[in-house]
């Protein structure tokens, strides 16, 4: 009887500690190592402002150099109800400007700036918000105005002043068109040229829109955005928003960003951004607030094209018959093919799993012969295929999201829009995939690989559609023709950097590349080929990284356009660049660089 009262409560106490004690420990060691993990990144940024920034307030820009002065009108909007406040501390920073060619106005509205031509200078400095603009801003927009006479649209990066310290720093991309329209990153300061605001000011407006407006910035920038591809981004801390105890822990805040939504609160703010989003897409596309302040942008298309999923494989029945059983039972968009592009198995069971699938009228094998080339193969595939899109698959992978298909091909048949690619999480439920950063760990890298699926990221950038320089080929769409048209695959390329290769080629002919959160798949990485180890494996991984350098280095050298230069390349985690002086001067590169790429491409890469 004893005994039996004894297990009765081990049974008790293991459940006790399964549903109480193990998640309230879990709990417990989350926000310890959070609260370490907060600590010391406050700590490193601190150790960032001491190599990057002045030591004295003067700018780090010498007005002596400058071949012309460029008079700002700033112009301070309405900032909610903590204005009078807020617009004090404002008004002191522009006071202490080392750079002396501006003047002041105040505008309750986005219509009272358009209407004010009057009185604007060369460039309008728009300041909204809990804004106290760095000593050095006007001097370094206005260097930066010396060395790109034609630049339409600077924004900054910034931070966060909260009891005092400085926090929460936003190093924002360059201009990212897809990644504004799903996140608010550049925030609530930016320099507009006159020419540019007299275009927006000519155009018309929703004024009651526009009235509602006053608190951001975001449908201006929208429209301005549109019209320029002259837009350059100053990768310095040349504002800081202030922060008060009601944003203190609303959701977003420690974002860095936005100081808006502190007093509208994030809910309205929201709605004011989708608003604008919506009468700027018209009736092209659907908006959604998924997570605020994140919108999601669903694109309208009048065409359902058939979608050649091409995936090669070698053996490994298991893993095959896994991904085809995934796309097959939860796939919702119905004009696929599969095409498997075989390639030197041995094993029966693997055409076991053929001759079950290729019994679908949506399945085909294709066989071919020869060593395993990825690029080859791939390319032999979309030869075979009859899609007027391609998706190009790895067999390890499975699928989560049933909408896979519609959320890539809302973005594939887009015009200006090369390759897509998607969210990719690690079995155990963490990132492989979220987009690649040239540069980054040597040649090519993977941001936040191992940051849990469902975080947030790096300024909302695990959770919003982007702009990036390139995706893997394990999951990339892209349309037959414009796949046609960039060579396909570089077969000499046979095993590592191909995707990267073909994303740039692509943005050579003038195409964006983007990835999208919401189609969603597991990778069980390098199960086909296993990893780059042995003797061979790494010797043949050298002499593609000499291609792939030979091909596109001076891209490469010149940074990523959508990664921060204040961001380190040597690790994936988005930690701070730590060596001193990496706070570069802004170069014109970026707006002409799909010209130069494609004028030289025929030349084998980039050059300067």
């Amino acid at each position: 009887m004893g005994a039996m009262s004894l297990s009765r409560a081990a049974k008790v106490m293991a459940v006790l500690y399964g549903t109480i004690a193990k998640p309230l420990k879990r709990k417990v060691s989350l926000l310890y190592r959070g609260f370490f993990a907060r600590n010391a990144k406050r700590r490193a940024y601190e150790e960032w402002i001491k190599l990057n920034e002045p030591v004295s307030s003067r700018s780090s820009r010498a007005m002596d150099t400058l071949n012309r002065y460029p008079v700002f009108s700033v112009v301070l909007l309405g900032c909610g109800k903590e204005a009078t406040h807020y617009a004090e501390d404002t008004i002191a920073s522009i006071g202490k400007q080392t750079y002396g060619h501006w003047n002041l106005h105040n505008a309750g509205s986005i219509n009272e700036l358009l209407s004010g031509s009057s009185w604007w200078g060369d460039y309008v400095v728009i300041v909204d918000g809990h804004a106290i603009l760095s000593p050095r801003a006007f001097s370094e927009m206005a260097g930066t105005i010396n060395d790109n006479p034609g630049v339409d649209l600077l924004y900054t990066d910034n931070d966060t002043i909260l009891d005092g310290r400085r926090q929460a720093p936003c190093f924002k991309p360059e201009w990212s068109p897809d990644r504004f329209r799903s996140f608010d990153y550049i925030g609530p300061v930016a320099v507009l040229k006159k020419e540019l605001l007299a275009i927006i000011a000519n155009c018309e407006h929703d004024k009651d829109l526009y009235t509602e407006l006053y608190t951001c910035l975001y449908g201006l920038l929208l429209e301005a955005g549109a019209l320029t591809s002259r837009v350059i981004r100053i990768p310095k801390m040349l504002y800081h928003l202030q922060g008060s105890p009601d944003c203190r822990h609303s959701e977003g805040f420690s974002k860095g960003c936005h100081g808006d939504y502190c007093s509208v609160g994030l809910k309205d703010y929201q709605q004011i951004r989708v608003a604008a989003l919506r009468k700027y897409l018209g009736g092209s596309a659907t908006v959604e607030s998924t997570h605020p302040p994140v919108c999601k942008v669903n694109y309208k298309h009048s065409v359902r094209p058939l979608v050649s999923i091409v995936i090669p494989n070698r053996d490994h029945s298991c893993v095959l018959d896994a991904c085809l059983k995934s796309i097959i039972s939860k796939t919702t968009y119905d004009r696929y093919e599969i095409v498997i592009v075989e390639n030197g198995s041995r094993q029966i069971k693997t055409f076991g799993v053929y001759a079950r699938y290729e019994k679908t009228a949506k399945v085909r094998v294709i066989p071919r012969d020869g060593d395993f080339n990825f690029s080859a193969v791939n390319n032999f595939g979309a030869g075979k295929a009859g899609g007027e899109v391609l998706l190009f698959l790895n067999n390890d992978t499975e699928l989560l999201t049933p909408a896979w298909l519609e959320e890539m091909l809302g973005h594939a048949l887009r015009s200006g829009v090369g390759a897509v690619g998607a969210k990719l999480c690690y079995p155990d439920g963490t990132i492989q995939h979220a987009g690649v950063v040239t540069g980054m760990c040597g040649i090519a890298g993977h941001p936040q690989q191992g940051e849990p699926c469902e975080s947030d990221g790096y300024l909302y950038d695990l959770r919003t559609v982007r702009n990036v320089s390139a995706v893997t080929g394990a999951c990339l769409m892209v349309r037959h023709e414009l796949f046609g048209q960039a060579g396909g695959f570089d077969e000499d390329l046979a095993l590592a950097y191909n995707d990267v290769d073909l994303c740039l080629k692509l943005a050579a002919c003038g195409h964006l590349t983007i990835w999208t959160p919401y189609a969603v798949l597991i990778h069980h990485e390098s199960k086909t080929r296993g990893y780059d180890l042995s003797k061979t494996q790494k010797e043949r991984l050298a002499g593609e990284s000499s291609i792939i350098m030979e091909k596109w280095g001076r891209y490469i050298e010149r940074g990523d356009p959508y990664y921060n230069p204040n961001l380190t390349l040597d690790k994936q985690d988005l930690s701070f660049n730590l060596q001193t002086n990496t706070n570069p001067q802004p170069e014109t590169r970026r707006e002409n660089v799909p010209d130069k790429m494609r004028y030289e491409l025929r030349n084998g890469g980039i050059k300067s």
